[in-house]
């Protein structure tokens, strides 16, 4: 073979080896990803206040509890849709994950790079045998869990001490809580945020003795939300419906919430699974059972305490009546309202509250001797009385760790003129307000 001859076979190997070797990488880069398959049995491991770090600086996903506390009945059908283990606990405080992930790729996620990862999980489509093909680093815990789905340590009925603390105090206590009183969990996806309204004058005790129960409480049920004080300043007697559409308004100014809902500064709930969470189809009573009553409605109408509204729900009965001055009816009236625009009351069985005793003072709620009279024409004047209607001064607006405090003032004279005369009162008292209602229903 001459010379030429076996350069240019050595020159033609050479070629043919680079096109194939070219060939090749193009077609593994065309090659579609091949996922992990991560099993559908995602065991959540919590850990209260810390977890394990790793020697590379990572927090690790080895943390256990040994929390026994039992699983609310109406979580464990959908943490099962979820696909998580059964006897899970999930923690709002730290979460981690620990993935049984295929031979060929068994290793341990951190959390940190499991948080920073895709985030579709939710439309990820699962087979037969329940095992999910998921992409590699696609996983976070807040693509998994609706944050309703999935709610921690709750212990049912409880027993909580009256004891009053300092704002300071209760700010140490929760440090995860945001200036303002605003708690978003950052490990679940929330569909509704919610704002809880509480009307108040002089009752610094009475709140800071709700909010040590209150806010663990939201906490544990993994609430978005944020916690408004509004303030009626003095003079004028005390108008808790107009506090409620002043602050409904004033809460809307800050942020577009969903849910909404009315607590008074002296119930305490007694029940961790009683889902602070509006209905989307009724308003909700969550104050139900009242130690006071000997925890069974005082009658079938009663609603009151603690109740809840979406956006469309509220501004559907043009809010709450401003023609209460003074304690009284103001509750009924709102509960009629509802009625009348074709709602029903939705009371879960497990609204159990205690009532924090206490006097009712000159500058507090004092019981309005014609509240019955104003109670009488409640149908005639709910289209012209109410949300629409509400006139009133914003003194102040004030951000604290523990809450978002706004002052309002109110004008008595300014705002019953703006309702005709001849509805604001009747001439005769109405006391129909203890009459059974056959639109409550009790949701289990």
């Amino acid at each position: 073979m001459s010379k030429l001859h076996y350069r240019k076979c050595m020159i033609l190997a050479i070629s043919a080896s680079l096109l194939l070797l070219i060939i090749n990488n193009l077609l593994f880069s065309l090659q579609p990803y091949t996922p992990l398959r991560v099993s559908s049995n995602i065991r959540v491991l919590v850990s209260e206040f810390n977890l394990k770090t790793q020697t590379n600086g990572e927090r690790g996903l080895e943390v256990q509890s040994n929390n026994s506390i039992p699983e609310p009945k109406f979580l464990k059908s959908e943490l099962g849709k979820a696909g998580y283990d059964d006897g899970a606990k999930p923690s709002f405080l730290n979460l981690s994950l620990e993935l049984k992930l295929s031979k060929s790729a068994s290793k341990k996620i951190s959390e940190a790079r499991v948080q920073s990862t895709l985030r579709s999980a939710n439309s990820v489509p699962h087979s037969k045998k329940g095992t999910s093909v998921i992409p590699a680093w696609s996983v976070t815990m807040k693509d998994f869990v609706n944050c309703w789905n999935v709610s921690t340590y709750l212990v049912g009925r409880f027993q909580p001490k009256f004891t009053e603390f300092t704002p300071k105090e209760l700010a140490f206590m929760f440090p995860s809580l945001q200036e303002g009183g605003v708690f978003t969990p950052s490990s679940c996806t929330q569909d509704q945020k919610a704002a809880i309204l509480i009307p108040y004058r002089d009752r610094w005790k009475h709140l800071h003795t709700l909010l040590p129960v209150l806010i663990p409480l939201l906490m544990r049920q993994n609430v978005a939300f944020r916690i408004f004080i509004i303030e009626q300043e003095l003079p004028g007697e005390f108008n808790k419906g107009a506090l409620f559409n002043a602050g409904y308004l004033e809460a809307l100014k800050v942020e577009d919430f969903d849910c909404f809902i009315f607590h008074d500064v002296d119930m305490v709930p007694v029940n961790d699974r009683n889902p602070y969470r509006c209905d989307s189809q009724n308003p909700v009573h969550l104050a139900a059972y009242v130690d006071k009553f000997k925890y069974e409605p005082f009658y079938d109408g009663l609603f009151g305490g603690v109740v809840g509204f979406t956006k469309y729900q509220y501004e559907q009965v043009n809010g709450a009546s401003n023609m209460y001055f003074g304690w009284g009816a103001e509750d009924d009236d709102l509960r009629d309202r509802v009625f009348k625009k074709n709602f029903t009351i939705v009371r879960r069985p497990e609204g159990f509250y205690n009532m924090i005793k206490h006097s009712h003072g000159k500058s507090q709620w004092t019981p309005s001797l014609e509240r019955f009279k104003v109670y009488s024409k409640r149908y005639e004047r709910q289209d012209v009385d109410g949300l629409n209607s509400i006139v009133y001064h914003q003194r102040d607006l004030n951000i604290f760790p523990l809450y978002t405090w706004i002052k309002i003032w109110i004008n008595t004279t300014e705002l019953l003129e703006t309702v005709p005369s001849y509805l604001r009162a009747g001439s005769m008292a109405d006391f129909k307000y203890l009459r059974l209602s056959t639109k409550t229903k009790r949701k289990t």
